[in-house]
């Protein structure tokens, strides 16, 4: 941030006792209509049209207030130039804050009947209430028992191909062994770059009866697209081509994969990942429910068989991860 100046100029001010306007901050210090002091807190920044620059200013500080008559005096004065008064212990004059301080807002009112709850209040209430009954839900239980009414299971497992593909990478970190890339101008990253200035036109009252004009300044930047090669060529990688799965109630097995062409040419295939999944279905005192469980538990969910487990208090969800066989 940097600041430039843009001269020194004076202040304004209004009599307030026989209405004369645009009197100089500096140069009036009694209205030369009626004679009256000036009251610096009533000085104001002129507009632009009527700004009056001052020459050769010296700066020596901002004004004293004469504890007497209030009337401002220059900083270098010992005695009031309207009373006579010394000015050893006066105070300086406050000055004019260059952006004036934003309005309180007004608190709103809400219509309709006084003491009534707005949508607003409804709406907190509403929620207020959800949260409390999530919560009593979720931290408090009850033991229930259920009966196992049925169990399923499912395995699958991915089978991929080798395939050509279109391969890329920058240029740079060209993998070892490709041979004549296609190579092409694409944006890499972007960069911020100077782009000269931001400047806003300020003003600060000197307390003098003159203000400075300046511009506050801070650079400004722009995005510029960096660019880079970018290679691309024709590779091979193994590629999920299907997936064969099971389902069942009992006995859990793997499906057949399938391989229709084992080896590494293309259109070859081979085993991918394999996923697999159990679940039971349980009856109880506030509906069925369905639970995902281990292979090892799965066993044991015969259906027909009975289990004790935690549930929440209101809504009487099953928590899964505490089912045990009932005594």
């Amino acid at each position: 941030m940097s600041e430039h100046d843009l001269g020194t100029y004076q202040m304004l001010w209004d009599c307030p006792f026989c209405g004369t306007d645009k009197l100089l901050g500096l140069d009036h210090r009694h209205c030369p209509s009626c004679g009256a002091a000036q009251d610096e807190e009533s000085r104001y920044f002129p507009s632009e049209a009527d700004r009056i620059a001052v020459q050769d200013h010296r700066y020596h500080g901002a004004d004293l207030d004469c504890s007497s008559c209030s009337t401002p005096n220059a900083a270098l004065a010992l005695h009031c130039v309207n009373c006579g008064m010394a000015l050893a212990e006066a105070r300086t004059v406050r000055t004019v804050q260059s952006t004036p301080k934003p309005r309180k807002k007004r608190e709103q009112t809400t219509g309709g009947r006084k003491g009534g709850l707005g949508c607003g209040a409804l709406l907190l209430v509403g929620l207020l209430l959800g949260a409390a009954w999530f919560v009593i839900n979720t931290c408090t239980s009850k033991q229930v028992e259920l009966q196992a009414t049925s169990r399923s299971w499912e395995r699958a497992i991915q089978i991929e191909q080798l395939r050509e593909v279109q391969m890329g990478s920058w240029c740079d970190g060209l993998p070892a062994g490709v041979g004549a890339p296609v190579r092409e101008r694409k944006v890499r990253r972007q960069e911020q770059v100077a782009d000269g200035q931001t400047c806003v036109q300020q003003q600060r009252d000197n307390g003098d009866g003159t203000f400075t004009a300046y511009e506050d300044c801070q650079p400004r930047f722009k995005s510029v697209d960096v660019t880079d090669d970018w290679c691309r060529w024709t590779g091979t990688s193994w590629i999920v081509a299907r997936e064969e799965t099971a389902r069942g109630s009992d006995s859990p097995a793997w499906p057949d994969p399938q391989i229709r062409q084992p080896g590494d040419c293309l259109g070859c295939e081979r085993e991918g990942a394999r996923s697999q999944s159990y679940t039971v279905q349980l009856a109880g005192p506030d509906g069925s429910s369905t639970c995902a469980v281990s292979e090892a538990a799965w066993a044991g969910f015969v259906p027909g068989s009975r289990w004790t487990s935690s549930a929440g208090l209101l809504a009487g969800n099953v928590r899964c991860d505490t089912l045990t066989p009932a005594p």
